[in-house]
């Protein structure tokens, strides 16, 4: 359950339960687990699966996986061009597939050596995120629109198993692979774009709309 409660207090909270669980008597300890249910379901994010009120056109961009937006960051430069950078989170237990996110045409598939991501430390620095091990896929949309996939396998998943090639065609919302007990992955759309997401959304494959495409 994704809330707008601070991870830190979530944290705090767990352990005074677990506080109450050692050293009170069970009816209470449950008491009080029932009431953070209620509250946390009070401050509760809503899954952006009812997305049949925006208009899907070719400029409309899906999410490429089921995970949670961790960040966000506008104006990132990539190649001497301005892009809106999506951080993905995806869950170790959860649908592990890649989906197209706008029908498109594959560029280019790149493998970037390093070391695996540890995901449930501290996430890498600005300038050690191209230091980790990545696999960078470049689309181009009908639109002649280029968007940027980067995948992280993590150190407690597999290696992703991608599909597609350079010079393959599919429309949006197309399986092209897989990666076994999630990672991390980041989607660069070219600005400039209408966004429809936040951070900390939960994102359904061919069912969330991140965004559209502007000319």
């Amino acid at each position: 359950m994704h809330t707008f409660i601070p991870k830190k207090i979530l944290y705090y909270i767990a352990f005074f339960l677990i506080f109450i669980f050692l050293f009170f008597s069970f009816s209470f300890f449950l008491f009080l687990s029932m009431a953070t249910i209620a509250i946390l379901y009070l401050f509760r994010k809503k899954d952006l699966r009812n997305n049949d009120i925006i208009k899907r056109t070719d400029s409309t961009i899906l999410a490429p996986v089921n995970g949670v937006i961790i960040k966000i960051k506008k104006d990132k430069e990539i190649n001497g061009r301005l892009y809106t950078q999506f951080t993905i989170m995806i869950a170790t237990l959860n649908e592990w597939g890649f989906y197209l996110p706008a029908s498109s045409e594959v560029e280019s598939l790149e493998k970037v050596e390093g070391n695996k991501l540890f995901r449930f430390g501290m996430l890498p620095s600005k300038h050690e995120w191209d230091l980790k091990r990545q696999y960078i896929l470049k689309l181009q949309t009908k639109q002649k629109k280029d968007i940027i996939l980067k995948v992280f396998p993590c150190r407690a998943g597999f290696e992703p198993d991608i599909w597609i090639n350079p010079g393959d065609r599919g429309i949006a919302g197309a399986c092209f692979g897989l990666m076994p007990f999630g990672g991390i992955v980041r989607l660069c759309l070219p600005n400039p774009i209408n966004l429809f997401v936040e951070e900390g959304d939960l994102l359904v494959t061919s069912e969330t709309v991140m965004a559209n495409l502007q000319e």
